[in-house]
């Protein structure tokens, strides 16, 4: 079986936070693009993985927004 969830930023943030076992305030520290494609799965018998975060290979990119410019380094 396949589910489709299409949501705001922060709802997959605590999504991905569940998955990773992290601590509850993590999942406010998780950026996403708009329209970044985030895949977690779960096989019988087994915890949820993450697959991908934030994917953005379906977009040209000059579509891919909403992440903030990196920093300098």
């Amino acid at each position: 079986m396949h589910e489709l969830l299409i949501t705001h930023n922060f709802l997959i943030a605590w999504f991905v936070r569940e998955v990773l076992q992290a601590p509850d305030w993590r999942w406010m520290t998780i950026n996403r693009a708009y329209s970044g494609l985030t895949v977690i799965a779960q096989k019988k018998g087994r915890p949820w993985t993450l697959l991908s975060l934030n994917d953005l290979a379906h977009l040209p990119v000059e579509l891919r927004t909403g992440l903030v410019d990196p920093l300098p380094v």
